[in-house]
């Protein structure tokens, strides 16, 4: 998906920031964080869904 792919651009630019040796702005830094979290949550979620999906189609 789209944000999947902007989350990877964004990461690439950080590496590369790393790597040329400039300081992360920190607005951003924490703005990815708490993007990070939130797909985290909706992973999380969507496992939690898929493994209900998989017993309820066993149990039926």
């Amino acid at each position: 998906c789209q944000l999947h792919t902007k989350a990877m651009l964004r990461l690439k630019g950080r590496i590369t920031r790393l790597m040329s040796g400039l300081p992360n702005p920190p607005v951003k830094k924490s703005e990815s964080k708490e993007q990070e979290f939130k797909s985290k949550v909706k992973k999380s979620g969507q496992k939690r869904e898929r493994m209900k999906d998989e017993i309820y189609s066993n149990s039926g």
